[in-house]
């Protein structure tokens, strides 16, 4: 694997590149005093996007994305100085929303909802403060609730 990345006066500051060894570009991601400070971007090794990650001072902040080898999103989330905070999707590899689920400062809060392949609920619970408040919800396949 290659890597070019610039230093100046001993810290990384600049573009920093990684490649795999086909000669793929791998990752990319502008430094600042040796932290990322920008967009990670992220590559399978035949050149699609797999992630997207944005950095503030080496901290996580902003939207995040995660990408299926075929370019589908396969999860989105917003991270605020380094932690969740927001709605997070997860989906399946056809593009159908899997999970729905929000977080405040790392901790999941209000509802949480998992969807069938089909797109029918599956489950639905409440959270607060990271914990579990109330019943948790299962329906099948056609929608139906179970419990």
């Amino acid at each position: 694997m290659k890597l070019v990345s610039i230093y100046r006066e001993g810290e990384e500051n600049g573009l920093k590149e990684r490649y795999w060894p086909n000669g793929q570009l791998k990752s990319e991601v502008h430094m600042k005093e040796d932290l990322p400070d920008g967009v990670l971007k992220t590559y399978f090794e035949e050149g699609q996007i797999e992630t997207e990650i944005n950095y503030i001072d080496g901290k996580n902040h902003g939207v995040t994305k995660i990408y299926y080898p075929d370019g589908l999103l396969e999860s989105i989330s917003e991270f605020v100085h380094g932690k969740l905070n927001g709605e997070v999707k997860h989906f399946y590899s056809d593009g159908t929303l899997k999970v729905k689920r929000s977080y405040v400062d790392d901790v999941a809060e209000g509802m949480a909802i998992e969807y069938h392949e089909n797109g029918q609920k599956k489950m639905q619970v409440n959270f607060e403060n990271g914990t579990i408040a109330g019943a948790v919800i299962e329906y099948d396949t056609s929608g139906v609730r179970l419990n």
